[in-house]
């Protein structure tokens, strides 16, 4: 796959002294006007806080729907409209907790946990994607790859052009690294997820601008129609077990003229039954949804919901000397150079068709851009 799996890298983060070290600077709160955004789940109808509420930011009560009237608590600041969670969601949520303690007990060798712990965790967490501690990246797999994206992240940011005034909705967002990122370019952003992870995305908060934080499941995404400008996603659309839905619900919630781009997705080619039927099987063995789609199921499924699909090539890979392939690297780097390789052409026509034969025929990172 031309992406690394980046989500399973950092389960440490929300163990107890890293946590207490993100919550120390100041108290989790929501802004009372996400409202304006989310409706509610069960009904479609507005979200209404009592007059306390209103008054200022909330760290903990109840919100209710002000046309069927079901409550949804606030809890540390996070809305929850993933109150009854559907039993493919709970199995997902309950593997995130296992995993995390499997990962900070056998994945992270012992003389190593003092980096994922603390204040050296929260600079740890401050840092994402990167990471600061060399003798981590070298030691722990997942911290590596995920490491290793760094300057395509950071580069596919640049790529996008954001104004400043944004509304985003990031779906998957974990911890909440890459809704700080944004936050730090755009003019609101709203991070869900499903995981009690989310919590951890309080240190971002502490130490850097304000974000909203949602638990919602990503199939239902209970916002207004059309309120974002721009969907966001980091290695999370392949946890999608209905990618047509998923893409319908991202359009619903999208103004004409947004885009929902996704980065770090594995994609597989149309022949590889073999990498198919292998994706992702560890994780499945603890609850974990994973899938793996060819370019062709992106982007028919993002045509069929409305969208204008392509594929934004990223450069990060192409330039490290280890690689295989040196020739053909130099004909991407010299094809992005001359800016001939992110025209219309080949982002939606001559890039899907090579992606059809991955692995055989090699391919860097790329973005998965969807134009409303």
């Amino acid at each position: 796959m031309p992406f690394p799996r980046l989500r399973a890298g950092w389960h440490c983060c929300s163990q107890g002294g890293y946590a207490a070290a993100c919550n120390e600077k100041g108290r989790s709160a929501m802004k009372p006007d996400l409202l304006e955004f989310a409706v509610c789940p069960a009904c479609g109808g507005a979200l209404a806080l009592d007059e306390k509420g209103r008054a200022g930011v909330v760290e903990a009560g109840v919100v209710h729907c002000a046309a069927c009237k079901t409550p949804y608590q606030v809890r540390e600041g996070i809305l929850d409209l993933n109150p009854a969670p559907t039993e493919a969601a709970r199995r997902e949520m309950e593997a995130h907790r296992v995993l995390e303690a499997r990962w900070h007990s056998e994945v992270v060798p012992q003389h190593l946990r003092h980096l994922v712990e603390g204040e050296a965790g929260l600079r740890n967490l401050l840092s994402m994607p990167r990471c600061p501690y060399p003798e981590l990246v070298e030691a722990v797999p997942d911290v590596r790859r995920v490491h290793e994206t760094a300057d395509d992240f950071f580069a596919l940011l640049d790529r996008l052009h954001l104004r400043g005034d944004e509304n985003v909705l990031e779906i998957g967002s974990h911890l909440g690294w890459s809704a700080y990122r944004l936050a730090e370019r755009c003019g609101r952003v709203v991070a869900t997820d499903i995981s009690h992870q989310l919590s951890v995305a309080q240190g971002f908060i502490d130490h850097g601008p304000y974000f909203d934080r949602v638990y919602c499941d990503m199939m239902t995404l209970p916002f207004r129609p059309a309120c974002f400008d721009m969907i966001f996603g980091v290695a999370v659309v392949h946890h999608a077990d209905d990618l047509p839905a998923l893409f319908r619900r991202c359009r619903a919630v999208l103004r004409s003229g947004g885009r929902a781009v996704f980065f770090a997705e594995p994609v597989v080619g149309v022949d590889d039954a073999v990498a198919r039927a292998s994706f992702g099987a560890a994780d499945k063995a603890f609850g974990v949804q994973e899938h793996v789609y060819t370019i062709d199921e992106y982007f028919d499924a993002a045509q069929a919901a409305g969208f204008t699909p392509h594929v934004l090539p990223l450069a990060g890979i192409l330039h490290e000397p280890g690689r295989k392939h040196p020739t053909l690297r130099r004909a991407w780097c010299m094809l992005l150079r001359l800016g001939l390789g992110r025209t219309a052409l080949f982002t939606r026509i001559i890039y899907p068709r090579m992606l059809r034969r991955y692995p055989q025929i090699p391919f860097p990172r790329f973005a998965l851009v969807l134009d409303a």
